[in-house]
């Protein structure tokens, strides 16, 4: 099973609407459980909520959390991480989901910078839990041999990095 971490990095409420956008869309693509963190307020049924107690300022602590919390649950296989203010198309989700066969870490790809959403198998995530002072995407740069890569033809502004 594949689970969806949806992270709301702004946490304003300009960005509820695109969470609620993104929530169905991790639905559609047939996504569960589904963890938001840093919601405002309800994004809806059957969705676990998940306080940010890094304040938004430490996203990685977040994913963090909410692998922990996945681990512990036994709840999923995977997860797909993705930002609230983005979202990301039940095709490509299935792109990455498809992807990751062959690759424990699959990441979208824009011309030549990695952004997410990123799929994360549960064999890389005491691997992520365990950076401290790194992101995310310095640790899959040093990891080539763990990564496959959804290449897509354009990509959001102000995408975040973990």
């Amino acid at each position: 099973m594949t689970a969806a971490l949806i992270i709301d990095f702004d946490q304003s409420p300009e960005v509820s609407d695109l969470l609620s956008s993104a929530v169905d869309d991790a639905k559609a693509a047939g996504l569960s459980p589904i963890i938001v963190v840093g919601a405002d307020g309800p994004v809806g049924d059957s969705v676990w909520l998940l306080e940010d107690e890094s304040s938004g300022g430490e996203p990685l602590s977040a994913l963090q959390a909410a692998l922990d919390l996945l681990d512990r649950e036994r709840a999923a296989d995977d997860v797909v991480v993705i930002d609230a203010a983005h979202g990301a198309d039940p095709e490509h989700i299935a792109a990455l989901i498809e992807l990751s066969a062959g690759s424990p870490v699959v990441v979208t790809k824009y011309r030549y910078a990695r952004a997410l959403p990123v799929l994360l198998d549960s064999a890389v995530w005491s691997a992520v839990m365990a950076l401290e002072d790194s992101a995310l995407f310095g640790w899959i740069d040093s990891h080539p041999n763990v990564v496959g890569e959804e290449w897509v033809a354009s990509a959001p502004r102000d995408t975040p990095a973990l």
